[in-house]
């Protein structure tokens, strides 16, 4: 990731891909750019679904075992050239 910032979301029961919108929004209105990047922990990408398409919206997911599960650094960049997860 070239730029981004660490937001913290306690999950609740709303769904990543909410969680990853969420995150999105608030770093475009911080820095008036949209995200194109956002890391988080393997497990949240344990769905299948989620795990095949590895994008909400235009934001592309990678996995990041560094990350605890509640966390997601997001900015811009692009994915590793060797994916985690």
């Amino acid at each position: 990731m070239d730029v981004g910032m660490l937001w913290l979301d306690d999950g609740g029961q709303a769904d990543l891909d909410s969680r990853v919108r969420q995150a999105a929004e608030s770093y475009r209105s911080q820095t008036g750019q949209m995200p194109s990047l956002c890391l988080v922990n393997p497990k949240l990408l344990e769905n299948e679904e989620l795990a095949r398409l590895r994008r909400v919206g235009d934001v592309a997911l990678e996995a990041n075992p560094s990350l605890l599960p509640n966390y997601f650094w997001i900015g811009q960049g692009e994915r590793s050239a060797v994916g985690v997860g």
